[in-house]
């Protein structure tokens, strides 16, 4: 088998660990808040008005507001979830597992689960479209397969491996692979990627690239043969393409090679 390198570098490792988060701005803003309220309230205290026949006293009025406005921004994040408040676009903090008061207008929260997501590349097997003689265009909502060309039998010999091999020939076939991953550190995975979807097309172009280098220089036959060894490496191009993303990537490996009708027809 030809070598493939499993002591990747990958863009995540330009990255600086961390983004620069503030977590005084969150607490600075939430007390700043509770006092604007308060010093409003106090200052119309005295201040009365008449609403259908009924004296009220405004700045009982804005206090009950600003009460109202806070209790709209508590939030009780499960265990399941994470959460971050951003402040004009300012990170702060982060939540798992408690309470969260963001109110509306001061805090836009970003939440996500922290359960393990599993990216099927391409996609799904349903969502997967094959074209035919007739069609042009990949429909909305599907996606083409990954099509790796493997490599001509070699000229000397292959251990393990008959030469009369039909798996040991030059094709074309179908690869998909599946990556599991956990979100970490949500302000990191928010402010660098934004969402799964973006996470799911950067690094099915890792993978299509790592596979493109390592299964073109193999026969199916050596692929199969060496498949763990295939895996390892590519499950450590994938981490170091994504550190620093604030995910924590599971495993990631080859899920089938799929060989071409006439291929399985001479296998059998």
């Amino acid at each position: 088998m030809s070598n493939i390198d499993s002591n990747q570098t990958g863009i995540g490792e330009d990255l600086p660990p961390d983004v620069t988060r503030y977590p005084s701005v969150y607490w600075v803003v939430l007390v700043a808040f509770i006092l604007f309220y308060g010093a409003i309230a106090f200052i119309f205290w005295p201040h009365k008005f008449t609403f259908g026949g009924q004296e009220l006293n405004t700045g009982l009025i804005i206090l009950v507001a600003g009460v109202l406005h806070f209790a709209a921004g508590i939030r009780v994040i499960g265990v399941d979830e994470i959460a971050a408040p951003f402040f004009l676009g300012i990170p702060s903090i982060q939540v798992s597992g408690g309470p969260l008061f963001a109110p509306p207008l001061l805090y836009q929260v970003v939440k996500r689960s922290r359960r393990i997501i599993q990216l099927e590349l391409p996609d799904n097997p349903e969502k997967i479209f094959r074209a035919g003689e007739s069609d042009t265009k990949t429909p909305e909502g599907f996606k083409p397969p990954i099509r790796i060309p493997f490599a001509n039998t070699p000229k000397e010999p292959v251990e393990g491996i008959r030469e009369d091999d039909p798996l040991h020939r030059r094709g074309t076939n179908e690869v998909s692979v599946y990556v599991r991953m956990q979100i970490e550190e949500l302000i990191n995975f928010h402010v660098r990627i934004g969402d799964e979807d973006a996470a799911k097309i950067q690094i099915e172009d890792t993978a299509v690239s790592f596979l493109n280098e390592a299964l073109t220089q193999l026969t199916p036959a050596m692929a199969l043969n060496d498949l763990k060894k295939i895996n390892n490496a590519l499950d450590d191009h994938i981490r170091a393409h994504t550190k620093n993303w604030g995910v924590n990537i599971v495993d990631a490996r080859i899920k089938l090679i799929e060989f071409s009708r006439s291929l399985n027809s001479k296998i059998e």
